[in-house]
């Protein structure tokens, strides 16, 4: 088990997709990023509508423009341990690095921690390497798309 990371795509934004089986009123985007039914439209029905809908809209499956294993807990922990010996230059990284599945992080912190991750010296990133690519990639998905990263 290992932290994982999503990133939607702006099919749905750009109006690129197959046509909606309900009107697109209907939806909303929630904290997550994620296209979800505004209550007052939600049934089980629907639900399952929209679920289907979004597995074949456009181009990405789910209308995921990213699905990235970030690593294993264990890996994930060891990143974390050792931006901790400088907390006052990795401050975001140490915020909004999950340290559990669920959860997400908006573009403007992604920016902010992609510059942290910059600012790693050779040793460290070399230490974490896969970890840090995989950060890098979503990290700068959710900058370019305006979407945030979904943790799971």
């Amino acid at each position: 088990m290992g932290l994982d990371a999503t990133i939607r795509c702006r099919c749905f934004e750009e109006d690129a997709t197959d046509p909606l089986p309900f009107p697109r009123e209907w939806l909303a985007v929630d904290d997550q990023g994620g296209l979800v039914l505004r209550p007052e439209h939600e049934t089980p029905e629907r639900f399952w509508q929209l679920r289907d809908w979004m597995n074949v809209a456009c181009a990405h499956a789910g209308m995921d423009l990213v699905v990235l294993a970030i690593g294993e807990w264990d890996d994930v922990y060891r990143f974390r341990d050792s931006l901790a010996r400088d907390p006052g230059r990795f401050g975001v990284l140490l915020a909004e690095l999950p340290v559990a599945n669920g959860g997400a992080l908006e573009p403007s912190l992604c920016a902010l921690a992609l510059e942290e991750l910059d600012s790693l010296g050779p040793d460290l990133e070399a230490g974490h390497a896969g970890v840090v690519e995989a950060l890098r990639t979503v990290l700068g998905a959710s900058v370019a798309t305006g979407n945030p990263v979904r943790w799971w």
